[in-house]
Parts: structure tokens; C-alpha cells; sequence
């Protein structure tokens, strides 16, 4: 009987030199090597408006896609959640083989983001829809957001008093814990409790005493932020006590600042905000801001590409049931202490939503 010993070793060291080479030329295309698929796939980024905070987050994502050659295609629609289904309908017409939006209006979004779950991998980030079927969820931990305001509430205005909150609506998901959470923090409850979720719109208007501060009101603004400007001129006017307002969301710290302008009360009333809008920035150099929670948009959108990569290219070992998983991602404090530091880092990843 003939020796079959020398063949299979022959055949052992071809196969490792195809699998070193392979190998290799996955690397050298900056390819993860570890995925079970080197296609290229051609995604879709829709994000929420054409301000600063999307720049971030379209900068990290092409970073990702740079690195993980990925083709990516971004949409930015007018801010509104009308425009942004649109555009959300406009993009589900074409092939793209992942598909990632941070819906403004998930509610209404979440039919045809389950619709489009069943066609190609989709993934929600900064802003869920937890309803909906979507593969996965990237973001930032809110619950942690809203107590990192707490707690800086509390460092500046331990004796308490009169504050108002400021927030785009009580619809999505990152404005409803950012906002309990703070609140249930400033009342030494740790997180959210599940009675927490049956607030409704009118329960936020009513007063509010947490720990030994009042909260007068919940001013929503529909994300609109003449509105958000208008709201916090009447907090003002309405409550001649009040000693802090709580920005939670991106635009709600230049509103406040505009109307404590205009009332002349500023550097009188405490301002904590959320996000780095430039005019926030500018609060915390001047004094007029004592501080902003910060979350990271290029690590938001470069997570989401990443994930969206793995999807496509069947990576599945790492990924959660879909429908059900999330990724949450840190957020921070910028006070004048760090801000020049912050500012530098800043500068170096924004670059214009086209």
C-alpha cells in the first residue's frame, strides 16, 4: 500500500501558506481579518440635522469606513422627523447592504425601520427605536448623562432651590432617561424604575421636588430651537427664583443663554448643559455655563459603521439578538478645568455634513 504521509503534509503546508497569505492580504487591506467575509459593503448613514454634533458623528463614521473599507453613503435631512422618514423612505428604494438612522420620531419610524430590518441590516444609534425589529442599537448611556448633570447640579448649588429642565420632547428614548435619571439622582435613587416610564407630557409640566430642589417645570420644545428659546424666557419670567437650568439637550444651552441674555441675569442663574455646541463652549470660558455632559459622536459613528461591517460581513458570534441589543458608550463632564484640552480634541474630528 503507497505512503499517503508525504501527500498530506504537501497539502498541510499549502493550505497554511494560502490561509498566511490570505491572512496578509486581508491586513494590508484593512480588512478585519477575523471576519467571515472580505465583501464590500455599501452602507447608508442618516443622521438627525446638519449641526455639530452630526459633523462628529459623519466623521467617525467615515473614519470607520475608511479603515474597514466599507462604502458609505451619508444623508442629512432639514432636523425634522417628517424629513428624516423621507429620507429614510428614499433610501429603503435603494441596495444598500446596511442601513443606519438615529430616528427623531421612532415612534412613527418604527414600522418601516422593522420593514427594512427584513430587507438588509439595520442598526439605530444615538437615538433608539426599541420597538422596532433593528439588528442592533449604538449609543450613549443616558442614564449616566443625566446623573453626570446631577451630580454637577449638586457640586455648584448644594443648597438647592428652584430649577427648570429643557428638553426637545418626552418621546424618544435618550430624552427620557436623561431627564429621570437626573431627577432620580438628585433624589439619591440610583437609575430609572420601571414606574418612571409612565410619565406622560403633562406630568412634566406639573413641579417636581427632588432631594432639596424644586423643579418648577419640564419645558419641551418639539426640538425646535426657537421654541427652546422661548421656553426658557418664560421659566424666567414665570419664576423670578429660579437659581439653574438644566439644558438637556444640544441647543438648549445657547437658548438658555439667549434668554438669561435678554433678562439680564447672567453669571445669576446656574446653566448645565448638554453636548458641545459652540455657544455652550463659549458659556463655560466666560463663566456664563458651569459646565456640559458630553457624549463622544465620533465614537458613535464610528461604532455604528463597525457594527453595521460586522453584520454585513456575517460576523454574528459577537452580536445580540436582533431586536434586543445595545451598545453603550460613555459620556463625561467639560468644565473650565478640561475644556482647552476638549476644544483641541474637538477641532481635529469635526468636518461639514454633506
Amino acid at each position: 500500500m503507497q505512503d499517503r504521509k508525504p501527500l498530506f503534509w504537501f497539502a498541510a503546508v499549502i493550505a497554511l501558506a494560502l490561509a498566511a497569505y490570505f491572512y496578509h492580504s486581508a491586513v494590508n487591506e484593512g480588512v478585519d481579518p477575523n471576519s467571515s467575509s472580505t465583501m464590500r459593503p455599501r452602507l447608508a448613514l442618516i443622521v438627525g440635522g446638519p449641526d455639530a454634533f452630526w459633523q462628529e458623528v459623519v466623521s467617525g463614521a467615515k473614519s470607520a469606513a475608511e479603515e474597514l473599507d466599507a462604502e458609505l453613503d451619508v444623508e442629512v435631512p432639514d432636523g425634522t422627523g417628517a424629513d428624516q422618514t423621507a429620507t429614510l423612505v428614499k433610501v429603503s428604494s435603494q441596495d444598500f447592504d446596511g442601513v443606519a438612522i438615529s430616528p427623531l420620531a421612532p415612534e412613527d419610524q418604527t414600522r418601516l425601520i422593522s420593514k427594512l430590518a427584513a430587507e438588509t441590516k439595520m442598526v439605530t444609534y444615538d437615538n433608539d427605536a426599541p420597538k422596532s425589529l433593528r439588528h442592533s442599537y449604538i449609543g450613549t448611556n443616558n442614564v449616566m448623562g443625566g446623573r453626570l448633570a446631577a451630580e454637577l447640579l449638586q457640586k455648584i448649588l448644594p443648597e438647592g432651590g428652584e430649577i427648570a429642565i429643557f428638553i426637545g420632547d418626552n418621546e424618544r428614548q435618550n430624552a427620557r432617561d436623561r431627564r429621570q435619571s437626573f431627577v432620580n439622582a438628585l433624589s439619591g435613587i440610583w437609575g430609572i424604575r420601571p414606574d418612571d416610564e409612565n410619565e406622560t407630557t403633562e406630568d412634566l409640566q406639573q413641579p417636581v421636588t427632588a432631594g432639596n430642589y424644586q423643579i418648577v417645570a419640564t419645558y419641551l420644545d418639539n426640538s425646535d430651537p426657537d421654541q427652546a428659546t422661548a421656553n426658557a424666557e418664560q421659566a424666567l419670567a414665570d419664576h423670578p427664583s429660579l437659581r439653574a437650568m438644566i439644558a438637556l439637550y444640544g441647543y438648549n444651552g445657547p437658548a438658555c443663554l439667549k434668554a438669561l441674555k435678554k433678562a439680564g441675569k447672567l453669571n445669576e442663574v446656574a446653566v448645565i448643559a448638554f453636548d458641545e455646541h459652540d455657544a455652550t463652549l463659549a458659556g463655560i470660558e466666560s463663566g456664563t455655563v458651569a459646565g456640559t455632559v458630553v457624549q463622544d459622536p465620533y465614537l458613535i459613528g464610528y461604532k455604528t459603521v463597525e457594527e453595521l461591517c460586522k453584520l454585513c460581513r456575517g460576523n454574528v458570534t459577537a452580536l445580540p439578538l436582533p431586536g434586543s441589543g445595545s451598545i453603550a458608550l460613555q459620556c463625561m463632564v467639560v468644565d473650565k478645568e478640561n475644556l482647552g484640552e476638549f476644544k483641541a480634541n474637538l477641532e481635529k474630528r469635526r468636518q461639514p455634513v454633506e
